[in-house]
């Protein structure tokens, strides 16, 4: 079981802007700075970091409506002692962040200088939040959770759990319950590079990320391939690849999935968490980003064509022409038609 170090990169990054938050005006040299950031990680599950990944879209939304950069909103909001990142919270930091800088006409340099009082840990804060941004935003972005969460579904966080007799090893993936048949979709572009039936796994696919293709995401247990997947296929985030099923060794309908780091797997569980937070965060702004995600929607119905106005039949006789109204006309019938003429007067 691998450690993440792009997950272990996020509770690195925050644990040393705090660190530089109390220590920094002080003088502490950066190197017994890095010394304690690297002996904290030690310590630390890397699969545990950014606590709360349902937080993301938050700081996401609010960075947009109020024009402050997310991840340094993220970073300052990890400084703020018993801060809790609840919606509300991030939304009333942001307001602040953004009124203090329109204010007082500060850039982002100036902003953190004047809350900090430190020039130096303004600096940390935003070089924190730079790279903590290029790093995260590998997985964070354009990637989605895999199955449509507008479908009932499950998540155990079975990561390395040992239960006898079902894992006599440890359990190296998160099993995702919902229904037989229920759409499984690529969690992020990429390509099929793996398919296969039989084992443990049943019928098994995997996709390697067209983002980060150090990264492969593979799905156990499916009943069925979705018509038309095969090896070297190219799939997007509106791909379905195959159905959910119990497959290979099974107890109940559901999906294993993991995520590898080259050749060793890792906690699916953070990934998880925030690919459902994004997309029930793109679902409610209903954006493009959302018909990425979501079911397309279904052909817009024929109209009928118009065929221009109903001919008037003419009448067919067989020996008396039909007569129209009670008054008497002197019609002529020839055969099986009718001649008309004027009324007799």
């Amino acid at each position: 079981m691998a450690k993440d170090p792009l997950v272990s990169a996020g509770k690195s990054y925050i644990k040393y802007t705090i660190i530089s938050s109390v220590v920094g005006a002080v003088g502490v040299p950066a190197l017994i700075l890095i010394l304690l950031v690297f002996i904290m990680a030690l310590f630390s599950d890397p699969t545990n970091s950014m606590e709360h990944p349902e937080a993301l879209p938050y700081y996401y939304d609010a960075g947009l409506q109020y024009n402050i950069d997310w991840a340094e909103l993220l970073v300052y909001n990890e400084t703020i002692p018993k801060s809790k990142p609840t919606q509300a919270n991030i939304i009333d930091q942001a307001k602040y962040l953004s009124l203090t800088k329109a204010q007082k006409g500060f850039d982002d340099e100036q902003l953190y200088t004047y809350l900090f009082r430190s020039k130096y840990k303004a600096d940390d804060l935003i070089s924190t939040a730079s790279s903590f941004k290029e790093e995260f935003s590998k997985v964070i972005f354009n990637h989605r959770f895999p199955i449509h969460i507008n479908e009932s579904y499950n998540i155990q966080d079975t990561y390395g759990m040992v239960i006898k007799g079902l894992w006599d090893k440890p359990h190296n993936g998160t099993d995702i319950s919902a229904s037989k048949d229920t759409n499984l979709w690529a969690v992020s572009a990429g390509t099929v590079v793996k398919m296969g039936s039989g084992g443990e796994g049943g019928t098994a696919i995997t996709i390697q990320d067209a983002t980060d293709p150090s990264k492969y995401y593979y799905y156990a247990h499916l009943d069925h391939y979705a018509p038309g997947i095969y090896v070297g296929m190219p799939v997007q985030l509106n791909t379905i690849i195959g159905n959910v099923g119990m497959t290979g060794h099974a107890t109940g309908d559901h999906v294993h999935f993991m995520v590898f780091l080259g050749d060793e797997d890792t906690n699916p569980m953070w990934y998880l968490k925030v690919w459902e937070a994004f997309d029930q965060y793109y679902r409610s702004k209903n954006g493009q980003e959302w018909k990425d995600r979501d079911y397309p929607p279904p052909p817009p119905t024929p109209k009928p064509q118009s065929q221009g106005p109903t001919p008037t039949p003419i009448p067919i006789c067989l020996g008396q022409c039909p007569q129209p109204s009670p008054q008497p006309s002197n019609d002529i019938c020839i055969g099986t038609l009718c001649i008309h003429q004027p009324p007799i007067k």
